[in-house]
């Protein structure tokens, strides 16, 4: 009888105790009620217990003696134990529930990629940090509006497919046009997942990525590669070009050789040899001519084409090139004249390379002027010190569409079928090529039948004598 009640007040303290604490610790009202009752059916229990030791049974006694009368004590006690127990491990378990529930909502709110909830009519029902960051707007003002007011060229029928799409998939991944604050487009690559129904509300959860970077570089590859098919085609074009450029001089030095050798004209001490062999020197020198061209240009692009440089008086330079093509404009039909007064500033460049950008554009200026055209060539020493050189021709001019093109080596503005002209199309690339090593710029102005201006300025640091002793002459 004694270890029995022991037994149940043992169980009563344990379970009340338990029941407090947790109850202290969870606030929850379910432990306080649990401790009560239990306390409640213990002391009571305990008490018609006493009263029958001392005196006998009474209309309080439960009518039993020894172990009997201590048994609902220890059930009921058991039982409010186990409840405690059991309700400890349910409240803990929402208790963590709720905590990584807490976790993850702190980790959306604060995550740096956008991410919005639209309900099944596209309107927002949450955003976090990161979306109110990147379109610029405060969390409310994005709460009043819809999927059609972030993405405007996303159209309600887009929205309502696309929704039963997720629906039925559980995910997918879209691209679209959001619209931020400041009216700025940016590309975005959309992960939507369907979340399911909340308070009578179907959710899904999207994520934004902006991908205007990489919308960019998709645009510099496009770019890049067309660039390069451009520059590929344009080098089979000057092959096929250059076959014929290299072919023409060839076969001319081979006829007129084997013309020679053969005699076809009686012995050699026949005048009419020396025409041919002024034919084979020049289809000579023009063949080096085309050879030295690419060879430069080649060593220029490389990195390996050097200056030699000296003092070059541009007169001389002007006066031996005019001498070089006096007599093909004449026989052409054009005016050349030259105006480059003996005053004219000494330079420090590379007398060869210099030659060669006159001849160039000499060269390219007379080739594409008709007869009765004009070419003027003229220097001066501008108003910022730089010594100027232009060439205008009344030739055929070319077409503003190909003002940049023809300055890219191996491209001509006619194509190799169709052109003209005779040349490989690096008369000016090499004149640009060559201005770039002396610090130079080369400018390029034209009208399609009127006519071309090509402009090239050497630096004020190449003027040998000072700037002040020449005439200044305005490029106005």
């Amino acid at each position: 009888m004694i270890i029995s009640l022991l037994l149940a007040i043992v169980i009563s303290v344990f379970s009340v105790g338990a029941g407090l604490i947790l109850l202290r610790r969870f606030s929850d009202w379910r432990f306080g009620f649990l401790a009560g009752l239990c306390l409640f059916a213990s002391t009571w229990v305990l008490m018609t217990q006493v009263s029958w030791l001392l005196h006998g049974t009474d209309g309080l006694s439960l009518t039993l003696s020894g172990f009997e009368n201590a048994f609902p004590t220890v059930v009921l006690s058991l039982m409010a134990l186990s409840a405690v127990f059991f309700l400890e491990r349910i409240i803990r378990g929402r208790a963590k529930a709720e905590q990584d529930l807490k976790l993850a909502q702190v980790s959306l709110d604060r995550a740096s990629i956008p991410a919005f909830w639209f309900t099944s009519e596209g309107r927002v029902r949450y955003v976090n940090e990161g979306a109110c960051a990147h379109m610029g707007d405060r969390r409310q003002e994005l709460l009043s509006m819809t999927i059609h007011d972030l993405a405007p060229f996303y159209s309600p029928a887009d929205w309502t497919r696309d929704w039963l799409s997720l629906k039925e998939q559980g995910s997918t991944n879209l691209e679209l046009h959001f619209n931020k604050k400041d009216g700025q487009l940016f590309p975005a690559d959309v992960t939507a997942i369907y979340v399911g129904s909340s308070e009578d509300e179907e959710l899904a959860c999207m994520f934004v990525r902006d991908i205007s970077e990489r919308k960019h570089a998709e645009a510099d590859l496009r770019v890049a590669k067309a660039t390069a098919e451009s520059a590929n085609r344009a080098k089979g074009e000057f092959l096929s070009t250059m076959s014929h450029e290299l072919r023409t001089p060839l076969n001319a030095i081979i006829g007129f050789s084997e013309m020679i050798e053969m005699e076809m004209f009686g012995p050699l001490g026949s005048e009419r040899y020396s025409s041919c062999i002024s034919d084979v020197l020049y289809s000579a020198r023009h063949l080096l001519g085309i050879i030295n061209g690419v060879l430069d240009l080649s060593k220029a692009e490389a990195g390996g084409l050097t200056l030699h440089e000296e003092e070059v008086h541009l007169p001389e330079i002007f006066s031996q090139c005019f001498r070089l093509f006096k007599e093909k404009a004449l026989h052409q039909g054009v005016t050349l004249s030259v105006d480059c007064p003996a005053t004219s500033p000494t330079l420090q460049a590379d007398p060869r390379i210099l030659r060669q950008i006159v001849i160039n554009l000499l060269s390219n200026a007379i080739k594409f002027t008709s007869r009765g055209g004009t070419i003027e060539v003229s220097s001066w020493v501008d108003e910022q010190g730089a010594c100027t050189v232009s060439v205008v021709d009344s030739g055929c001019g070319i077409a503003k569409q190909d003002l940049d093109k023809v300055l890219d080596p191996f491209v001509q503005a006619e194509n190799a079928m169709t052109r003209r002209h005779e040349g490989t199309g690096l008369g000016l690339p090499l004149v640009k090529e060559y201005m770039d090593l002396h610090g130079g710029t080369l400018d390029l102005e034209s009208t399609l039948g009127v006519g071309t201006t090509v402009t090239i300025r050497f630096p004020p640091e190449r003027l040998i004598q000072p700037f002040e002793d020449h005439d200044v002459r305005s490029t106005a």
